[in-house]
């Protein structure tokens, strides 16, 4: 039976995290032996160990950290994977000085792309580049996102396989709405995004603060809220929204939350307004529950 060893350096809980959850709860275990290296403090690393997934503690600090690729083999070799599989660049880093397993990576986004959706260029990114060609297999979660990877990186395209991200509906089921954390309004639009200091950018949060005061001046009875921001994102967000002179009734900034599926069923709209995505799993949870969604055209 294949054993892969899937490695997540995440501390915080997202799209990437919630994709790797639902891959583990739903493959044969019949016919794949599954194992996890991840923080130990992570909520990926209890929700796995709560699936029964034989999970590891390893911390990684960078994708040259010869503290964690020594753990990591040393992970590898006690496991008895012969797949390891990874998910971001720092574990891609980590995943091309693995010897004696095949090597797959997941991109789960455009790669070597700054906060402004512009590419970046440099020593870092050539590596990188250099880093993706190792790999034996990369698997890509959009047709754009594959490739985008193939022409940047120079990827054999036999080697790139797009796999769309699946959604596990039995989790949306009977979901009740909670508004009491929202602004009161006819209709609520929501932003749900992991975003951290500079990924306000990324994310789109600027253009969501700007439509927001254009459809509040057009006398819309409608508030807005973002959920998932760090206190940085937050206060950012805050600044944005005063300078576009939005209400503080009609705006609101809610950090990371656990389960945020009751705050988008209360929504009436769940936006996503990205300046690069691979395919966001928050319009396929707001899809799933009944919402009506907007996205920006990216690709």
């Amino acid at each position: 039976m294949p054993r892969v060893l899937h490695v997540s350096a995440a501390g915080v809980y997202g799209g990437n995290e919630e994709h790797l959850r639902t891959l583990f709860a739903h493959l044969d275990r019949g016919k794949i032996e599954t194992h996890l290296a991840a923080p130990e403090a992570s909520s990926l690393f209890r929700k796995a160990s709560a699936l029964g997934i034989p999970c590891h503690p390893l911390s990684i600090r960078s994708g040259t950290d010869p503290v964690a690729a020594v753990a990591l083999a040393r992970i590898l070799k006690r496991s008895g994977a012969g797949v390891l599989h990874t998910h971001n660049r720092w574990e891609d880093g980590l995943g091309a000085m693995m010897p004696g397993c095949r090597w797959i990576t997941t991109l789960h986004a455009r790669i070597n792309t700054d906060q402004e959706g512009s590419r970046t260029s440099g020593a870092r990114t050539r590596l990188y580049r250099w880093i993706l060609r190792r790999a034996d297999l990369v698997l890509a979660n959009s047709r754009g996102t594959a490739q985008d990877a193939i022409r940047d990186a120079g990827l054999d395209p036999a080697r790139v396989v797009p796999i769309t991200n699946g959604q596990d509906l039995s989790r949306l089921e009977g979901i009740v709405a909670d508004p009491s954390r929202l602004p009161p309004s006819a209709c609520r639009v929501g932003l749900f995004a992991r975003v951290r200091g500079k990924a306000i950018q990324k994310k789109g949060v600027p253009e969501f603060v700007e439509a927001a005061g254009g459809v509040l001046k057009a006398g819309g009875d409608v508030s807005f809220v973002l959920v998932g921001g760090d206190e940085a994102a937050a206060a950012e967000t805050v600044r944005l929204a005063r300078e576009a002179g939005i209400p503080e009734g009609r705006w609101a900034a809610l950090d990371f939350v656990q389960d945020a599926r009751p705050l988008m069923a209360a929504c009436d709209v769940v936006v996503c307004p990205s300046r690069f995505e691979g395919l966001p799993r928050s319009l396929m949870e707001a899809m799933g529950l009944g919402r009506a969604v907007v996205g920006t055209s990216v690709d």
